[in-house]
């Protein structure tokens, strides 16, 4: 049999539901939030707001964005060692704020793409695979011992976004995994909807962060069946928010985050485009 490689399990840090670890930038350690929600390295302009090139950016809602961009040196995390990476610089104190803890920066997906992440909140733990691709069955012959018997789903990338399917009542939904994401989200455009199929009860508090927003939100437990495997898988009283979920060019009727990662070990296949899942 191939050897997987473990290129680092390492503990996870989770502040106010958000992923953290420990990074070295230009030889220096740094805590960074885990979120492939971002699409490159960003920077807190807290700490680095010298030298950058300013970008013209907007939120979803059509507010602009104080960012620059810059290059690092050297970045490492747990087998990954990039030089003269593209980074951007922008306010980030609202992630302080709400975990109580110095953050650097954000680990994005550009730091992701190629590589196989291990995903555990349960167990607080967090890791790189390197599986080889032959003979086929061989991840199904690993996984259990890394996260249990998986179900294997196809996924889809919409820029950096791993896609999946699931259902809810009769709505089938295409949701981004987002590991920043604090609470599922699902688009306005079925509020009404989901309210006239007695969907929304149990009302409780919730917050929506992103790159730029902080804001509350109501959030409803509801069941969610997972699409793409022959064998069915769902997960119970998720909470969901609905949000105005803009993401130019993408088919996206949502977002799977710490709801998600808290009921699942799961390892995304960024490379492979598939994600195995262990409820």
């Amino acid at each position: 049999m191939q050897q997987i490689m473990l290129k680092g399990i390492t503990p996870l840090t989770l502040k106010a539901k958000l992923p953290l670890v420990t990074v070295t930038i230009n030889g220096e350690s740094k805590q960074f939030l885990l979120d492939n929600g971002a699409p490159a390295l960003v920077l807190n302009s807290r700490y680095d707001n010298g030298g950058g090139t300013p970008l013209q950016a907007f939120t979803s809602a059509g507010e602009p964005q104080n960012i620059q961009s810059t290059f690092i040196a050297s970045f490492e995390w747990e087998g990954i060692r990039l030089e003269n990476q593209l980074a951007l610089i922008m306010d980030l104190s609202h992630y302080e704020e709400d975990t109580d803890t110095p953050i650097h920066g954000i680990m994005g997906y550009s730091e992701m793409m190629d590589l196989e992440l291990l995903i555990n909140y349960r167990d607080k733990k967090i890791g790189l695979l390197d599986i080889p691709e032959n003979p086929p069955n061989l991840i199904e012959m690993i996984t259990p011992a890394l996260i249990g018997k998986p179900r294997i789903f196809p996924i889809q990338m919409a820029h950096h976004f791993p896609l999946i399917p699931i259902r809810i009542g009769e709505h089938t939904l295409n949701m981004a995994i987002n590991m920043g994401s604090c609470v599922n989200t699902i688009k306005k455009d079925y509020l009404e909807d989901f309210r006239l199929h007695g969907l929304l009860k149990n009302e409780t508090p919730s917050v929506i962060r992103g790159l730029g927003t902080k804001k509350e939100a109501g959030a409803y437990p509801m069941k969610a069946l997972f699409i793409g495997t022959a064998e069915e898988m769902y997960i119970d009283d998720m909470l969901f928010a609905f949000d105005d979920l803009e993401i130019p060019g993408m088919a996206v009727d949502g977002t799977l985050g710490y709801e998600f990662f808290m009921r699942a070990a799961v390892i995304i296949r960024f490379n492979r485009r598939e994600m195995l899942v262990n409820i």
